[in-house]
């Protein structure tokens, strides 16, 4: 998939080799969007956002923050992210 775009819906991303696992919810505590469940063709699992059909993690308000800290440590800390 390098070079590709992130496929949409269910079917782009059983044509690209996802299996669909289950239904869910975000953990986090602020966000708690719906998600499916895909193992990807690597075999790892990925939590796709239903309304938004891409990688939840990409858009959840909790990955957000938790870029936003982990930043504010490394500055601290006087080391180079991202």
């Amino acid at each position: 998939m390098a070079g590709k775009r992130f496929p949409r819906g269910h079917r782009a991303l059983v044509t690209e080799g996802f299996v669909y696992l289950a239904a869910g919810k975000c953990r986090e505590e602020k966000c708690g969007a719906a998600v499916h469940w895909y193992r990807t063709p690597g075999g790892k699992r990925i939590p796709i956002d239903v309304g938004k059909k891409v990688p939840h993690m990409w858009i959840c308000p909790a990955v957000e923050r938790g870029k936003k800290r982990a930043a504010r440590e490394a500055s601290k800390q006087g080391e180079l992210f991202w």
